[in-house]
């Protein structure tokens, strides 16, 4: 039973060690980082979904579920990480931060976080609109506005 307990224990302290060096890569955990995740989540959750069980995915020829089409979106969301890592060193060298109540936030990171957030939101009422639920109109037409202007 040792072996087991000692196995466990260094396992936790390695995930929690490769967590915090991620964390500490991306900027830290807060608020920002964790609604980009929960939307992704939410998104690949949606979108195989679609694909897999409603068959109406607009990314694949027969709107079934494609592995291929799964990772490559994957791919672009681990890249999305990759991004935030640059703009986390980019307002280190150029010490671009500023303060926001009693904590200090990163122009960079806060920027391209924000518009990754905004971009998984738009992904994700898109999905939800070819599942046939029914938004306000107003956010439709916010979500074409976003699509249109997507700089």
């Amino acid at each position: 039973m040792s072996d087991k307990m000692d196995f466990l224990s260094a396992l936790t302290i390695a995930v929690s060690a490769v967590g915090g060096v991620i964390a500490s890569l991306l900027g830290g955990a807060d608020t920002l980082l964790d609604t980009l995740l929960l939307f992704m989540v939410i998104d690949i959750f949606l979108g195989v979904y679609m694909s897999a069980w409603k068959h109406k995915s607009p990314k694949t020829d027969a709107g079934k579920f494609s592995s291929q089409t799964f990772w490559e979106g994957i791919t672009r969301k681990f890249l999305t990480f990759i991004i935030i890592i640059i703009a986390v060193y980019l307002d280190g060298l150029l010490g671009t931060y500023f303060v926001v109540g009693d904590m200090n936030a990163t122009l960079l990171r806060s920027a391209v976080i924000l518009f990754y957030i905004f971009n998984e939101a738009s992904s994700i009422l898109e999905t939800m609109a070819i599942l046939g639920m029914r938004l306000p109109k107003k956010l439709l037409n916010m979500l074409e506005v976003l699509k249109e202007n997507n700089d």
